[in-house]
C-alpha cells in the first residue's frame, strides 16, 4: 500500500512539473573577441539594421566601429572598419548610444562623469568625426555620480542614467529631445549593488522592460555576474518598475565580468560583453522579444490593451451605426407622413475605402428612375404614383455611358416600394485609461434601404450598410482599419393612434486590418468578424398644437464572434489571439421633440432627440500568447466593459412647395471617457416634370451641385463642386454632359 501511495505522489509531482509554465532563458549562440582592439570593453551598440557594431572601453579609450557580413550575427565575418581615440575627452568611457536616426553618437564616461556627444554627417558613421576635431566637436554634459549606463526612450524626451555612486537608476525629462543639456531629474529607482559593480543599462523599445547589468570582478564565480530585469506598468516610467524574482546569470566556462547590453532590432537576440577575461561580445537567442527573465506581459502594454479594446468597441459601434439610420428613416417618415413621395436621399458622400471601391463593378454614377407611392391621402383625398430621379455617388466611379444604364436598384424594385439612403461621417476619441492608450476613431458609412407601406401606419423594409472605421491607437503608430457590411430587416407596428413598436434584426460581416508597432518593428495581420444584432424600440407621441413630444425606450442586443489570428512579423514579437465572443446589451430611454412650422413656400420641421444609453453587456475576454512561447498565455478581462452614454441629436427638415427638400442633423455621443461627433446633411429636388432634378451633396470637404434635365430624349447634366472648408483657391470644376439612354444593359 505504501508503494502505491508513493507511486501516486510521484506521478502527481511529475505531472505538475510537466504542466508548469517553464520559461526558457537566453540560449548562448557564439562570441566574438575584441581584445586585440579593446582590452577592457564596457559599452556596446548596433546601428539600426545590425550591419554595424560599436564598442567602447577603458583600455584603449576609443570608439570602435565594426561591419558584420550578416546582420546581428557575431559568428559572421566581423571587420574593424573605423576607430576614434577619445582619451583627450574622456579616458574612462563606459557606455555608447545613438539618437533615433543615428546622426548623433553619445559616449558616457566616468573620468569627468559626463555625457559626450558628436554629430555625424553620415548616419552611424564615426569616420565623419575627424580625429583632429574630436575635442573641438565634442559637447559635454555633466551628470555627476559614477555613471555606468545610458539609455533614451523612443522619442528622446527621456534620458536614463545608471548611477553607480548613488546606486540607482535616474530618470530625466529632456525639454529638447536627445539633448542632455536640457535634462531635469524627475524620478529615481534604488538599485543596491553591495560589493558588485553597476556595468550596464537598457530598456526594451516599448519601455515595459528595464535591465541592469551587475558584475563582481575577480570573484572566481559567475554567481555575482548577472542581469536584473524589471517589469514596468507604465512605459519608461521607473516609478512603476518591479524587480523580477530571478536574474540571468551566464554559465560560460570562463569566469564572467559582465558589461554593456544590447539587443537586435526585434528583441530575439541579446548581447553583452565579457570584460576582463577575453573581452568577448556574447550573442544569445531569446524565447520571446526582450525576454531575458520573462516575456513582456502584454496585458500591461497600454497599446496592446487599447488594440483589444478598440476591436470590441468598433464592432459594437457598427451594430449601432447600422440601427440608427433605420430608426432615423422611420422617424423621418412620421414627420413627413403627409407628403406624397416617400423616397428620401439624404447626404451622398464620397469615401476612400475598400468596401465602397468594391462597388465599382456595379457601374458608374447611376441615374435611377423609381416608383414611389403615397402613404396617405393628399389634399384631394386621392393617391397617385410619382416618378423620381435620383443620383447615388459612391467613391470615384468610372463615368461611362454604358454604366449609366445599369439600374442596379430599381430594375428589381417591386411596385409600391420606396428607396432611401443616409450617409454619415463621425470623428471621435476615447480617452486613455490607467492601462489603455488613447484611441482616435474616424468613421464613414452609407446606408441604402427600401421599404413598403402595407397599411396606414405599418411598414417593413430592408437596408444595406457599408462602413469603415479607422482607429489610431497611442502614439507609436498602432492602427485598426475595419471594413464592414450589414444587412438589416426592419418594420414598424402601430399600437393605437400614436403608439408604435419599431424593430429590426440584422447580420454583419467585417474584416479588420491590424498594425501593431513594437520599437522599430511592425506586425500586421487581418481579423474576420461575424455579427447578429437586433433592436426593439417603443415610442408614444404626445401632440400639442404643432409640437410633438415622443418618449422612447429601446433595447439593443448583439452577438459578435471575432476569429482567431496570428500576427505576421518577427517570430519573437508575434502574438496569437484566440477567438473572442462579444455579447452586447444596451438599454436606452429618450425623448424626441419635433414641430411643424408652415410657410407659404413650404414646411420647416425642427427636431431634437435626447437619449441616455446604459451598456449592460457582459464582459468579454481576450486570450492570447506569444507564438514563440506557448507555455505562457495572457488574458485581458472586462474588454467589453460597461459604459454609459448620452446621445443628443439636433435636426432640421425643410420641404419647399417647389420640390426642394433639405435635411440636416448633428449628433453628439458622450461617454464616460470619450465622445464622437456625427454630421448628416443633404438636399434633394424632386419636381413633377419628367426627367428633371437637382441635388446638393457634401462629399468629404467638397460641396457638389448637380442638375439634370431631359429634352427630347437627351439627358443634359450639369455638375459643379467647390471646397467650402478650405482656403480660397481655384480648386473647383464645372462639367456639362449630354447623353442618351438607350435602355438597360443586358
Amino acid at each position: 500500500m505504501a508503494k502505491v501511495t508513493i507511486f501516486i505522489i510521484n506521478v502527481f509531482l511529475l505531472s505538475k512539473i510537466l504542466c508548469a509554465n517553464v520559461f526558457a532563458g537566453p540560449t548562448f549562440v557564439d562570441e566574438y573577441s575584441v581584445a586585440s582592439d579593446e582590452a577592457s570593453a564596457t559599452g556596446l551598440a548596433f546601428n539600426n539594421d545590425g550591419t554595424k557594431m560599436y564598442v567602447t572601453g577603458i583600455g584603449s579609450d576609443e570608439i570602435l566601429q565594426y561591419t558584420l557580413s550578416v546582420a546581428y550575427d557575431v559568428t559572421s565575418t566581423v571587420t574593424l572598419e573605423s576607430s576614434r581615440d577619445i582619451k583627450n575627452v574622456d579616458n574612462a568611457p563606459q557606455d555608447i548610444k545613438f539618437n533615433s536616426d543615428g546622426t548623433v553618437i553619445f559616449v558616457l564616461g566616468t573620468e569627468d562623469n559626463a555625457i559626450h556627444r558628436w554629430s555625424l554627417s553620415t548616419a552611424y558613421d564615426i569616420s565623419s568625426i575627424t580625429q583632429a576635431t574630436i575635442v573641438a566637436d565634442s559637447t559635454s554634459t555633466s551628470v555627476g555620480g559614477d555613471p555606468r549606463g545610458l539609455d533614451f526612450n523612443k522619442d528622446g524626451t527621456k534620458m536614463f542614467i545608471l548611477d553607480g555612486q548613488d546606486q540607482r537608476v535616474e530618470e530625466y525629462n529632456l525639454s529638447t529631445p536627445y539633448n542632455p543639456d536640457t535634462a531635469t531629474l524627475s524620478k529615481t529607482l534604488s538599485n543596491s549593488r553591495s560589493n558588485d559593480f553597476h556595468q550596464g543599462l537598457g530598456f526594451s523599445p516599448d519601455g515595459y522592460k528595464l535591465y541592469v547589468v551587475k558584475s563582481r570582478p575577480n570573484s572566481g564565480s559567475n554567481a555575482n555576474n548577472n542581469i536584473q530585469e524589471y517589469d514596468l506598468t507604465n512605459a519608461f516610467d521607473i516609478s512603476t518598475a518591479t524587480l523580477n524574482d530571478t536574474t540571468f546569470t551566464p554559465t560560460h566556462s570562463n569566469k564572467e565580468f559582465l558589461a554593456g547590453l544590447a539587443f537586435n532590432n526585434d528583441g530575439s537576440k541579446m548581447y553583452h560583453i565579457n570584460w576582463g577575461a577575453d573581452d568577448e561580445i556574447r550573442e544569445y537567442t531569446l524565447t520571446c522579444a526582450y525576454g531575458i527573465v520573462s516575456c513582456i506581459d502584454q496585458t500591461d502594454d497600454n497599446d496592446t490593451v487599447g488594440n483589444v479594446e478598440a476591436q470590441a468597441e468598433i464592432s459594437k459601434q457598427f451594430m449601432q451605426s447600422s440601427s440608427i439610420p433605420i430608426f432615423n428613416r422611420m422617424e423621418w417618415l412620421r414627420r413627413n407622413k403627409n407628403i406624397i413621395n416617400l423616397s428620401n436621399q439624404n447626404i451622398k458622400f464620397q469615401f476612400s475605402n475598400e468596401i465602397l471601391n468594391s462597388l465599382r463593378e456595379l457601374g458608374g454614377e447611376k441615374f435611377i428612375r423609381t416608383k414611389a407611392y403615397c402613404v396617405s391621402e393628399n389634399v384631394n383625398n386621392s393617391c397617385y404614383d410619382v416618378e423620381e430621379e435620383m443620383s447615388i455617388s459612391l467613391n470615384d466611379f468610372n463615368f461611362t455611358p454604358t454604366s449609366l444604364n445599369k439600374n442596379i436598384f430599381m430594375d428589381f424594385m417591386p411596385e409600391g416600394w420606396s428607396s432611401w439612403s443616409e450617409g454619415n461621417i463621425s470623428i471621435g476619441r476615447t480617452g486613455d485609461k490607467h492601462n489603455s492608450s488613447t484611441k482616435k476613431v474616424n468613421t464613414t458609412g452609407i446606408t441604402i434601404g427600401a421599404d413598403k407601406k402595407v397599411s396606414e401606419k405599418k411598414l417593413y423594409g430592408v437596408a444595406l450598410r457599408l462602413g469603415n472605421d479607422d482607429v489610431d491607437i497611442g502614439k507609436l503608430g498602432n492602427i485598426l482599419d475595419m471594413n464592414a457590411y450589414s444587412l438589416t430587416f426592419y418594420g414598424t407596428l402601430p399600437q393605437g393612434e400614436s403608439n408604435f413598436i419599431d424593430s429590426l434584426i440584422g447580420v454583419s460581416a467585417f474584416k479588420t486590418d491590424i498594425v501593431n508597432v513594437n520599437g522599430d518593428n511592425k506586425s500586421n495581420t487581418d481579423r474576420d468578424g461575424d455579427q447578429i444584432f437586433g433592436s426593439l424600440k417603443i415610442r408614444k407621441t404626445i401632440k400639442k398644437n404643432q409640437m410633438n413630444f415622443t418618449p422612447t425606450a429601446k433595447i439593443d442586443l448583439g452577438y459578435t464572434l471575432l476569429s482567431e489570428y496570428t500576427e505576421v512579423g518577427s517570430d519573437a514579437l508575434k502574438l496569437k489571439f484566440d477567438e473572442q465572443e462579444i455579447k452586447t446589451a444596451i438599454s436606452s430611454i429618450g425623448i424626441i421633440f419635433d414641430n411643424s412650422i408652415f410657410f407659404e413656400s413650404g414646411v420647416l420641421k425642427p427636431n431634437a432627440h435626447l437619449e441616455y444609453n446604459v451598456d449592460i453587456s457582459s464582459s468579454s475576454e481576450s486570450k492570447f500568447s506569444y507564438v514563440s512561447d506557448t507555455n505562457e498565455s495572457y488574458t485581458l478581462s472586462n474588454v467589453n466593459d460597461k459604459n454609459n452614454n448620452l446621445r443628443t441629436n439636433l435636426g432640421l427638415d425643410f420641404k419647399k412647395n417647389n420640390g426642394w427638400s433639405f435635411k440636416s442633423n448633428y449628433e453628439r455621443n458622450q461617454s464616460e471617457n470619450g465622445y464622437s461627433d456625427l454630421l448628416y446633411i443633404g438636399a434633394t429636388y424632386i419636381p413633377n416634370n419628367d426627367g428633371e432634378y437637382g441635388s446638393v451633396s457634401l462629399e468629404g470637404e467638397k460641396t457638389f451641385i448637380k442638375y439634370n434635365k431631359n429634352i427630347n430624349g437627351l439627358d443634359l447634366k450639369f455638375i459643379s463642386h467647390y471646397n467650402l472648408f478650405g482656403e480660397p483657391s481655384d480648386e473647383y470644376g464645372v462639367n456639362l454632359l449630354i447623353y442618351k439612354n438607350f435602355g438597360a444593359v443586358q
